[in-house]
């Protein structure tokens, strides 16, 4: 599965019992090209059929299209205390030929 969840932010996740969503944001700037940056928020997306639903360890996790097929995601836990945050990390998936 393209999808791995680190075991700390794993127990986070089903402690904060809250669906995750994941997508991409252009960033853009006026000097260099644009980028494309991962974020996270903890809702239910509002157009579901844009996103690609994934239920893990007690959590619904929204993951927008086609991302999934593109990217191998990392979700981990950052910070500490009271200061933790969920991250992610997406890897391109390799392209084997046949």
């Amino acid at each position: 599965m393209p999808l791995h969840i680190e075991d700390d932010a794993k127990q986070w996740l089903q402690k904060k019992q809250k669906p995750v969503t994941i997508q991409l944001v252009d960033v853009e700037s006026c000097c260099a090209p644009s980028v494309s940056e991962a974020t996270i928020s903890f809702h239910t997306p509002k157009h579901q059929a844009q996103f690609e639903q994934i239920s893990m360890y007690d959590t619904a996790i929204y993951i927008k299209k086609p991302l999934l097929a593109n990217y191998t995601i990392t979700l981990k836990l950052a910070g500490f205390g009271p200061f933790k945050l969920l991250s992610t990390k997406l890897a391109p998936v390799a392209v084997t030929e046949v």
